[in-house]
């Protein structure tokens, strides 16, 4: 355990912390903090994140304004930011953040590269446009993107056909279950940020999809009363598989888990 400064605070690690729970290189660990504590900073510092930077660039990327008015609000908002020397978690878990989403949207690319790579020659055969009289003629691939995206656009305004009332359903051995793991977010947390509710739905899942938290966000769900609306739409796998860009995985965890908050069992 890092002995405190003189000031009593607790210095800087040499290091950035390289994960939030496990082991003495842990953001738990160097902050000298309780699990319940460390899960409201985060709620604090996601939520200024959101709101005040720009989550589509990397850490360097971000406007040095933006991240001087980031870093002030989070240590205004954070009680125990005093116990710090140079309150250096807020800096330290902002880059933290940044690179975990990097490496998400990197993995991201890679797999939807891989869903709908078509080798050459079958992208000119499905291109080709065959006339009655027998010749052939393509269609420009703009125009193709441009369909594409006609297409898909349609789905940006959420349904507003409610679900019918669902039938009570027993809990099946194979359903996707949610563990209590000691990092668990609370349940009553102790922050009125509206966004946190929603924060904590995505991290209790298993394995947890907090890193879809900016896309929540841009698509309009940030807080619990929106994420209550969309567990309530008859076509909510659709919509969230489009406009939130879900991978068949990510889909179905999201599909057992709102299932639940409607039905008034989620963790929510």
């Amino acid at each position: 355990m890092p002995k405190k400064t003189k000031s009593g605070r607790i210095p800087k690690p040499k290091r950035r912390p390289a994960n939030i729970y496990t082991g003495q290189d842990s953001f738990l660990a160097k902050m000298q903090i309780s699990v319940e504590d460390l899960n409201h900073f985060r709620e604090i510092v996601d939520d200024s994140i959101l709101n005040e930077l720009d989550t589509t660039e990397d850490f360097k990327g971000q406007d040095e304004d933006d991240l001087k008015r980031h870093l002030a609000e989070v240590e205004r908002m954070w009680t125990n930011a005093s116990k710090y020397d140079g309150a250096w978690p807020i800096l330290d878990y902002t880059k933290y953040w940044f690179a975990e989403s990097r490496k998400s949207l990197r993995k991201r690319r890679l797999r939807r590269h891989d869903r709908y790579w078509v080798p050459t020659r079958m992208r000119s055969t499905a291109a080709a446009i065959h006339v009655r009289d027998g010749r052939t003629r393509h269609q420009p691939e703009v125009q193709l993107a441009r369909q594409t995206r006609s297409a898909s656009s349609t789905l940006s305004t959420p349904p507003a056909t409610p679900r019918k009332p669902p039938v009570p359903v027993k809990p099946h051995p194979s359903d996707v279950s949610r563990p209590t793991r000691e990092h668990q977010m609370p349940e009553s947390g102790h922050t009125n940020i509206p966004f946190a509710p929603v924060l904590r739905f995505l991290r209790s899942l298993n394995p947890s999809l907090e890193h879809l938290a900016p896309r929540f966000r841009e698509a309009g769900i940030k807080d619990a009363q929106r994420l209550r609306a969309v567990a309530g739409w008859e076509t909510r796998r659709q919509w969230l598989a489009e406009v939130v860009e879900l991978d068949a995985f990510e889909a179905e965890l999201l599909r057992v888990a709102l299932d639940e908050v409607e039905r008034g069992t989620g963790y929510l």
